[in-house]
Order: structure tokens, then C-alpha cells, then sequence
């Protein structure tokens, strides 16, 4: 028998068999059961786009280890944390330790990934970094299981540093007579990386203030003057620059006699002048 026979013949039994079958049922309940039918085949249908996308949505996400990946059914076993021994430090001697403290409660091998500023930096457990830069920098930590659920943890950490600097209004080199100095901190201060908390000014041991400005006379000349400022940042970082100021002597009128001859008597002090001038004539 040829597979076209056999074919039409299997279909006319399935018939026949489906007519018995619902023979009793009225036309209207089978017409409601053949609507079932096609809901449910309808929602089938969408419920299997649904997980296809879902999956291919996982794929992207764990491709993409700079995104916050897929922790969804089945990873709530993953917890991702870090912990760092100085979260603001000094630039200077900075030396920063992000201690990885990630655990998995099912025990599943981890593998990480490190990121600063969203470039990644290392693939190890562990993190120790030293910066050249202040300012304000993102530490992000990537974790997978084995399952490929992945998850992260973010903190941020600060480098402070300042430059001082002084601006003084005038010359550095003045007579004693009337000498007034003026001093100003014009050191560029940041709100978040280094604001500041005090400033000490040292006028060589003359004086001492905290004030942005600070005006003196000195009471004595000298070749050289430290003047000293020092600033300190909200975490106790210390900064300190320095300049010096000279100050010289006031003149002191004084005669010489250009002859070698004795004066012994001048007459009266209105008359000197003229007295030591016929002197020298």
C-alpha cells in the first residue's frame, strides 16, 4: 500500500473516532471547547516569547560585566560587599586595601572582576591600589557563581590634597620706617575633596592668626622673615607653604669731616652749620 493510501486512510479513522466522541456533546459546548483550545495555545505561545527573551536578555547582561547583571530567580544565594581600611585619605602616602567579602550561601565557586571609575583593574579576590591623582574615584566589585548569577557593590573613596598658596600685597622687601605687610591665602579649596577646616598662619613668630587675610607691621628690620602658612583638611591631612619678607634698617643721617682739623667749639647750634662749612672751606 502506497504512503498516500495509508496517509488518508489513518486520517478517515481519527475521524470517525473524534465524530464518536463528541457525538453526544451539543455543538455549542465542542464550539466552546475548540475556543479553549486556541486561548490556551494563544498564551502558550506568548509565555514562550516571554522566556526567550528573558534568556537572551540574561546572555546580554552577563556579556556586559560593567552593567548590574542578572540576580534573579535562583541567585538569591549571592551576596557581593567589600570592605576598604580608609575610605578618605591623603594623597600623600595614600595606600588603599578593598578587602573582597563576597559569599555564596550554596557554596558556589566566585569569580570577580574590579572596577575603577567603570575600567576594569584587576580579577582578583582582593584589591590594594595606590593613587597619583586626588579626588573622588567609583570602586566597583563584579561577582559569578557557577550559575552564572552575577551582582555588585559599589562604594566611593576620596584622596585629598591641597596646594597652598600666598599672595602678598606689595613688595617683599620694605623699609622699617612704615613697613606694612599684607597677606592673603588664595589656596583653591574643593567642597567635597578638600574642604578646609584650619588655617594657621605663622608671621615669624610675630604674629599668628586664622584668618584668610592677615595685615602686619614689624616691629624690628631683619635680612629675612619666614612667613608660614599651614592648612589642614577635613580628614587631618596637612599642608604648609612658605615665603620670605625682608626688612631694612632706616637710613641714620650722620657728618663727616672732610678736614683734618680740629673743631672745638661750635659757638651755638644755629650757627653750626655754617661754622663746620667755613671749617671745610
Amino acid at each position: 500500500m502506497s504512503k498516500e493510501i495509508r496517509f488518508f486512510t489513518y486520517k478517515i479513522q481519527i475521524n470517525q473516532r473524534v465524530s464518536r466522541i463528541f457525538r453526544p456533546i451539543p455543538s455549542f459546548l465542542f464550539l466552546l471547547f475548540l475556543s479553549f483550545l486556541s486561548m490556551s495555545n494563544s498564551l502558550i505561545a506568548k509565555n514562550t516569547k516571554k522566556m526567550v527573551f528573558s534568556n537572551h536578555h540574561i546572555h546580554s547582561l552577563i556579556s556586559n560585566a560593567q552593567n548590574n547583571t542578572y540576580s534573579g530567580f535562583g541567585c538569591d544565594s549571592l551576596i557581593v560587599k567589600f570592605s576598604i581600611n580608609n575610605d578618605t585619605q591623603c594623597l600623600n602616602g595614600n595606600s588603599f586595601e578593598f578587602t573582597n567579602e563576597s559569599t555564596d550561601s550554596t557554596g558556589q565557586t566566585l569569580s570577580f572582576e574590579w572596577y575603577i571609575q567603570n575600567t576594569q583593574e584587576a580579577i582578583t579576590t582582593d584589591l590594594d591600589r595606590i593613587f597619583a591623582t586626588s579626588g573622588q574615584y567609583e570602586i566597583k566589585l563584579v561577582a559569578q557563581n557557577d550559575s552564572l548569577c552575577r551582582d555588585s557593590f559599589t562604594q566611593n573613596i576620596i584622596l585629598t590634597n591641597l596646594e597652598p598658596k600666598i599672595d602678598l600685597i606689595g613688595s617683599s622687601e620694605q623699609c622699617f620706617s612704615g613697613n606694612q605687610f599684607k597677606f592673603i591665602d588664595s589656596t583653591q579649596y574643593d567642597s567635597i575633596t578638600s574642604p578646609l577646616i584650619v588655617r594657621n598662619w605663622d608671621l615669624g613668630g610675630y604674629k599668628f592668626s586664622n584668618d584668610q587675610e592677615v595685615e602686619y607691621s614689624f616691629p624690628t628690620d631683619s635680612d629675612s622673615i619666614n612667613i608660614q602658612l599651614e592648612l589642614e583638611s577635613f580628614n587631618g591631612c596637612k599642608f604648609d607653604t612658605a615665603m620670605k619678607v625682608k626688612i631694612n634698617p632706616s637710613p641714620k643721617a650722620h657728618v663727616t669731616l672732610l678736614s683734618k682739623q680740629q673743631v672745638c667749639f661750635i659757638p651755638n647750634a644755629i650757627d653750626s652749620s655754617n661754622y663746620i662749612k667755613s671749617l671745610l672751606d
